[in-house]
């Protein structure tokens, strides 16, 4: 009995399918074992997670891998079915690992984009003391945005186009190298402006959220590949929308959202009243001594003539991460000496980099009660 000979293409395509599917499933893998194994209150609430960029930006690109190219996949086949084509022609054939790379070189700068929004986030929302419901408001209504995108004549175009490969192929193909490297950029734009909004969801939803990750992912994959994708489309509006208006009414569902905690007005230390309108704790310096300890010295100012409050007796003071959303990461305070009249040095055990907070709770003369008063300082290292 003669032997059935394998079609060449199939087993190239099998091959690259198989090839996508394994470095997806291990970059799922990779993301579980990160999840599990970090802090939550950082992989929940902070949007960077505590990250340099370069690390960031790393994880960034592992979860497109995991999540985008199941959904790239029929594009990438399409791609390769084509050149195989033109080879079996005798004519110029180019790497479908070309075109992936491109594709994935989109993904990255969109990771760029993203790490300088989420530290510009972190900065103004530690600038202007939002608090846990505020914030929590804002991604309610990031979460509004993104279902009104759904709805977009803009979303509808570039998901069309990622919908169907070979009306993609046959419009946009360029030969060469140069024209595969445009192919695939030009297919990642197409697949970042259908998608870009439900992955911005996942910072309101926690940048690790294992779960918000594999909906999202489930949503891209039927929007693009399944016959009722439009529906889907749809329905994920109504959802983004509907969930987006409750959080908005109800911010302590969000799930990153810090129930009960947000600026020191709103959890002042124990023992102490709400904080004094008239009061204001001003960071005149915040120097590294040695790893893991920043030595901060404030002023506590008198709101209503901007005067320097002198003689105020320190009662409490604690540290903690609450204006990045994570409250659980305190440090030790110690109260160190200082020679000017109006200062007040601690040396403070900060465990990370990122914005810390100090709340204090002092006797102030002429004031019948404790008063509580809080400011923010970087920790770069």
């Amino acid at each position: 009995m003669a032997r059935t000979r394998a079609d060449p293409l199939s087993v190239q395509r099998n091959a690259i399918l198989g090839l996508l599917l394994v470095l997806a499933a291990a970059a799922w893998a990779l993301l579980v074992w990160q999840g599990t194994g970090a802090d939550m209150g950082m992989a929940m609430a902070s949007p960077t997670m505590g990250m340099r960029a370069p690390l960031f930006l790393t994880i960034w690109v592992v979860m497109m891998v995991a999540m985008m190219f199941p959904t790239a996949a029929p594009m990438i086949l399409t791609f390769h079915k084509v050149q195989t084509s033109k080879r079996q022609r005798g004519e110029a054939f180019v790497a479908t690992w070309i075109f992936v790379a491109a594709y994935v070189m989109v993904w990255g700068l969109s990771g760029v984009v993203a790490y300088a929004g989420a530290v510009a986030a972190e900065a103004i929302a530690s600038r202007a003391a939002l608090s846990s419901t505020t914030t929590a408001r804002i991604g309610g209504a990031v979460l509004l945005a993104a279902g009104l995108y759904q709805l977009t004549p803009l979303k509808d175009v570039c998901v069309s186009k990622c919908r169907t490969p070979i009306s993609f192929i046959m419009t946009s193909w360029r030969d060469g190298t140069a024209g595969a490297l445009r192919m695939g950029f030009l297919h990642g734009a197409y697949c970042l402006g259908c998608c870009w909004l439900l992955f911005v969801i996942l910072f309101p939803l926690g940048i690790m959220n294992i779960a918000a990750m594999a909906a999202i992912t489930l949503v891209v994959f039927a929007e693009k590949t399944l016959p009722w994708g439009r529906y889907v489309v749809r329905v994920t509006a109504a959802a983004l929308v509907t969930y987006g208006v409750v959080v908005l009414t109800a911010p302590q569902i969000l799930p990153t959202s810090m129930d009960g905690m947000g600026t020191a007005a709103e959890s002042p230390p124990t023992g102490t009243v709400a904080a004094h309108p008239d009061y204001r704790l001003k960071v005149i310096a915040a120097r590294p001594a040695g790893p893991g300890r920043t030595t901060v010295t404030v002023r506590l100012v008198h709101t209503p003539d901007s005067k320097p409050v002198e003689g105020a007796v320190i009662l409490e003071a604690k540290t903690d991460m609450g204006p990045g959303g994570m409250p659980e990461m305190s440090g030790k305070v110690t109260p160190l000496p200082s020679d000017q009249p109006g200062l007040h040095r601690f040396l403070i055990e900060t465990g990370m980099a990122g914005t810390w907070q100090l709340i204090i709770g002092a006797k102030v003369q002429g004031e019948s009660e404790v008063i509580s008063s809080a400011t923010t300082f970087d920790v770069t290292s």
